[in-house]
């Protein structure tokens, strides 16, 4: 059974791993200007950010990729965005984690599948953003090797043997 400290713990790492990411990309040059890498983190952060907008049961309003400019932009609105997400965490109660998600773009789904798509709830939901933040980052992780980077270890049982630290954000200014 998951719980509420599961879920907090699995927002609190992934806060801790994008930031940890956004500074190895940030510190590579490569990295920090190619294309695929960008797109991966702009999805990332996208994705958490439209899962927060239903949570808090606000208007959708996700930026384009060319509209957040350059790398450390990007980094920048990605640590605004967890500011929502971990503010959400703070205060979300049972009731609300039980609460049925209606989500949007569902209706795809149910095209590209050609079936009705079963309820989820806002909990539920959060388990999602985790499990898909953690899939992309394999892939900038993979990608950032390939350029010969150095990828930080973001993996959740990383973050408990370090005793759960806080995250550590580039600084825009470098």
């Amino acid at each position: 059974m998951r719980t509420r400290n599961d879920r907090t713990d699995l927002m609190h790492h992934g806060e801790w791993a994008d930031a940890s990411l956004w500074t190895a990309i940030l510190s590579h040059p490569s990295a920090a200007s190619d294309g695929q890498i960008l797109e991966w983190m702009v999805h990332i952060h996208s994705v958490q950010q439209a899962f927060h907008t239903l949570w808090i049961g606000e208007e959708l309003d996700i930026p384009t990729r060319e509209s957040l400019g350059a790398a450390s932009e990007i980094a920048a609105w990605a640590q605004q965005g967890h500011v929502g997400l971990q503010s959400f965490v703070a205060t979300a109660t049972e009731e609300t984690l039980d609460r049925i998600l209606p989500i949007p773009w569902a209706t795809y789904f149910e095209k590209r599948f050609g079936r009705s798509m079963g309820p989820v709830t806002v909990g539920e939901s959060m388990l999602q953003v985790a499990l898909h933040s953690t899939h992309h980052r394999g892939q900038v992780t993979s990608k950032l090797r390939q350029l010969e980077g150095d990828p930080p270890n973001v993996d959740y049982i990383a973050w408990l043997w370090f005793e759960r630290p806080a995250p550590l954000w580039p600084d825009p200014d470098q």
